[in-house]
């Protein structure tokens, strides 16, 4: 996998850094990192794809796809162990009616797929604090999806796709997610509460500058103009139901360090394991898969109640109803865009359901790709007499 990447020097790259202020996408070094994560980002979610059968347990998934993100991950930079790499993002597989983040742990499931299951697969990856995160959605064990499983899962697409050809320096945030909920309509679906897409950077998962998927009265989001050369993590959750979530009480299974807080802590276990937190997942989302042991689950519990850990639930919407995801990093760049997440080929989706909106048609029928340029024909030479 990390063959083109071999001759890349990484001593030159460090060199070059110590006198920028702000990592962009301006420069190549950002890229190639963002490329390397991308790389490992696809596998993953191809291996995760492959494991995800009737009667898999989730918890084994998950621990087998986070060992793989590991394993390729240190593929890179051999010679510099001091550059973080690895999970920003533990795999998430939820299911049917449950929002993100579930991400069990073996010795505390024992959940299995079933076929006909709704299942969405989440990873994230970083090379040096580049995050990549990308999540697509499956019904396991069909090739063929239908009814209201395939309209969901086609708005989340459509939606995906929209939100990428809008992702436009100048655009503004607020027009983009107006589109997101007008293209949920079309498919007789809602976005989730709660769910929005990020700018992303160095060692940011999830930037202040927000796109939520749904636009609610009560509920105020800065508005913000989208900027050339950054980055973005585009994330769709939407929902056969009122898209509306409720706590279903399961002990959360992700993590994120909150570097807000950092008053003493009262139990070694808890110092352990916040110092092993910092040293190794920094400002990233981690699970305990990460940190076997005692002191993770006895540390854990004191990190959340002192607020030194964020926890995020697995939010649930009314049961029977299935909620997708679909999710990519891009980026925006002066003249173009450019997806550099491929997700798994997607199954054949049937909906009965179609946009009929001028707006969001001409919105999907626009190209925000490079355009290649065309190759000029060499002259023939006149045959000599």
């Amino acid at each position: 996998m990390s063959e083109e990447y071999d001759n890349y020097d990484e001593n030159e790259y460090e060199e070059d850094y110590e006198e920028e202020e702000e990592r962009t996408i301006e420069a190549p070094e950002v890229v190639t990192q963002f490329r390397m994560a991308s790389e490992i980002s696809d596998a993953a979610l191809a291996f995760a794809a492959s494991k995800c059968i009737p009667g898999a347990i989730i918890a084994e998934v998950c621990a087998e796809v986070d060992n793989f993100v590991e394993e390729e991950s240190s593929k890179f930079y051999k010679r510099n162990p001091d550059i973080l790499k690895g999970i920003c993002i533990p795999t998430c597989i939820s299911v049917n009616n449950e929002s993100q983040y579930n991400s069990p742990s073996i010795n505390n499931s024992d959940a299995v797929l079933a076929e006909g299951d709704m299942a969405k697969i989440e990873v994230g990856i970083h090379i040096d604090g580049e995050p990549v995160c990308a999540a697509f959605t499956v019904v396991i064990g069909q090739e063929e999806v239908t009814g209201r499983k395939a309209d969901v899962m086609a708005a989340v697409c459509k939606a995906g796709e929209a939100v990428y050809k809008m992702l436009r320096p100048g655009v503004q945030a607020h027009e983009i997610s107006r589109i997101v909920g007008e293209v949920a309509a079309e498919f007789d679906c809602r976005p989730v509460q709660g769910t929005m897409s990020h700018q992303v950077g160095y060692y940011i998962l999830k930037g202040a500058n927000c796109i939520p998927n749904r636009q609610e009265a009560d509920v105020k989001y800065e508005n913000f103009t989208v900027e050339e050369n950054t980055v973005f993590n585009i994330n769709i959750l939407m929902s056969t139901g009122n898209g509306i979530l409720h706590n279903g009480g399961e002990r959360p299974s992700i993590f994120k360090r909150d570097f807000d807080y950092n008053d003493s802590l009262r139990t070694r276990s808890a110092r352990q394991l916040r110092d092993e937190v910092e040293a190794n997942s920094f400002n990233f989302m981690f699970s305990l898969r990460q940190y076997p042991g005692s002191h993770g689950l006895l540390g854990i519990k004191e990190l959340t109640e002192t607020y030194h850990v964020q926890a995020f639930p697995v939010l649930l919407e009314k049961k029977n109803e299935f909620i997708a995801q679909y999710s990519i990093t891009v980026f925006v760049f002066p003249n173009h865009n450019q997806n550099i997440s491929k997700l798994p080929a997607m199954q054949m989706i049937n909906s009965e359901k179609q946009i009929l909106s001028e707006e969001i048609n001409e919105i999907l029928n626009k190209s925000v790709e490079k355009k290649k340029r065309k190759k000029r024909k060499k002259k023939k030479k006149p045959a000599e007499e």
